[in-house]
Protein backbone atom coordinates (compact mmCIF):
# COMPACT_ATOMS: atom_id res chain seq x y z
CA UNK A 1 0.00 0.00 0.00
CA UNK A 2 3.01 2.31 -0.19
CA UNK A 3 2.55 5.22 -2.57
CA UNK A 4 5.47 7.62 -3.16
CA UNK A 5 4.71 11.03 -1.65
CA UNK A 6 5.34 12.70 -5.01
CA UNK A 7 2.30 10.86 -6.44
CA UNK A 8 -0.14 11.93 -3.73
CA UNK A 9 -2.25 15.05 -4.15
CA UNK A 10 -2.30 17.27 -1.08
CA UNK A 11 -1.25 15.45 2.07
CA UNK A 12 1.99 13.51 1.45
CA UNK A 13 1.14 11.25 4.42
CA UNK A 14 -2.36 10.34 3.19
CA UNK A 15 -1.48 6.79 2.15
CA UNK A 16 0.34 6.07 5.42
CA UNK A 17 -2.55 7.47 7.47
CA UNK A 18 -5.06 5.39 5.49
CA UNK A 19 -2.93 2.29 6.05
CA UNK A 20 -2.79 3.00 9.79
CA UNK A 21 -6.56 3.62 10.02
CA UNK A 22 -7.26 0.25 8.37
CA UNK A 23 -6.05 -1.44 11.56
CA UNK A 24 -8.79 0.33 13.54
CA UNK A 25 -11.47 -1.64 11.66
CA UNK A 26 -12.60 -5.21 12.21
CA UNK A 27 -10.31 -6.93 9.70
CA UNK A 28 -7.37 -4.77 10.70
CA UNK A 29 -7.78 -5.62 14.39
CA UNK A 30 -8.12 -9.29 13.47
CA UNK A 31 -4.95 -9.19 11.32
CA UNK A 32 -3.03 -7.42 14.08
CA UNK A 33 -4.17 -9.96 16.69
CA UNK A 34 -2.95 -12.80 14.45
CA UNK A 35 0.40 -11.04 13.94
CA UNK A 36 0.86 -10.48 17.68
CA UNK A 37 0.00 -14.12 18.46
CA UNK A 38 2.55 -15.31 15.88
CA UNK A 39 5.24 -13.05 17.39
CA UNK A 40 4.45 -14.30 20.92
CA UNK A 41 4.58 -17.92 19.78
CA UNK A 42 7.81 -17.46 17.83
CA UNK A 43 9.75 -15.33 20.30
CA UNK A 44 8.40 -16.25 23.72
CA UNK A 45 9.05 -13.77 26.55
CA UNK A 46 9.94 -10.35 25.18
CA UNK A 47 11.14 -8.49 28.29
CA UNK A 48 14.54 -6.98 27.56
CA UNK A 49 14.75 -8.44 24.03
CA UNK A 50 16.30 -6.27 21.35
CA UNK A 51 14.14 -6.63 18.23
CA UNK A 52 14.38 -5.16 14.74
CA UNK A 53 10.99 -4.68 13.11
CA UNK A 54 12.00 -4.44 9.45
CA UNK A 55 9.14 -2.96 7.47
CA UNK A 56 7.59 -1.52 10.63
CA UNK A 57 5.09 0.64 8.73
CA UNK A 58 3.28 2.93 11.12
CA UNK A 59 4.69 1.30 14.24
CA UNK A 60 1.71 -0.57 15.70
CA UNK A 61 3.74 -3.71 16.35
CA UNK A 62 6.55 -1.69 17.92
CA UNK A 63 4.05 -0.21 20.35
CA UNK A 64 3.02 -3.75 21.37
CA UNK A 65 6.65 -4.87 21.66
CA UNK A 66 7.51 -1.95 23.95
CA UNK A 67 4.47 -2.66 26.13
CA UNK A 68 5.70 -6.27 26.39
CA UNK A 69 9.08 -5.07 27.65
CA UNK A 70 11.14 -5.37 24.47
CA UNK A 71 13.56 -2.76 23.15
CA UNK A 72 12.58 -2.60 19.47
CA UNK A 73 13.90 -0.60 16.55
CA UNK A 74 11.58 0.18 13.65
CA UNK A 75 12.97 0.20 10.12
CA UNK A 76 10.99 1.19 7.03
CA UNK A 77 11.93 2.44 3.57
CA UNK A 78 8.81 4.63 3.39
CA UNK A 79 9.46 7.96 5.11
CA UNK A 80 5.71 8.66 5.25
CA UNK A 81 5.07 5.48 7.25
CA UNK A 82 7.82 6.43 9.70
CA UNK A 83 6.48 9.96 10.08
CA UNK A 84 3.01 8.62 10.91
CA UNK A 85 4.67 6.21 13.36
CA UNK A 86 6.50 9.05 15.06
CA UNK A 87 3.30 11.12 15.29
CA UNK A 88 0.95 8.32 16.35
CA UNK A 89 3.26 6.42 18.68
CA UNK A 90 4.75 9.30 20.66
CA UNK A 91 4.05 7.39 23.89
CA UNK A 92 6.24 4.51 22.72
CA UNK A 93 9.12 5.36 25.03
CA UNK A 94 12.36 3.78 23.97
CA UNK A 95 11.40 3.41 20.32
CA UNK A 96 13.88 4.07 17.52
CA UNK A 97 12.88 4.76 13.94
CA UNK A 98 15.23 4.26 10.99
CA UNK A 99 14.54 4.98 7.34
Amino acid sequence: MTIPAAQLPGDPLAAARAYDRWFDGGWGRYAFDIEVAAIRDALGPLRGARILDAGCGTGRLLQYLIAAGARPTGLDADAGMLEVARQARTGAAGSRWIS
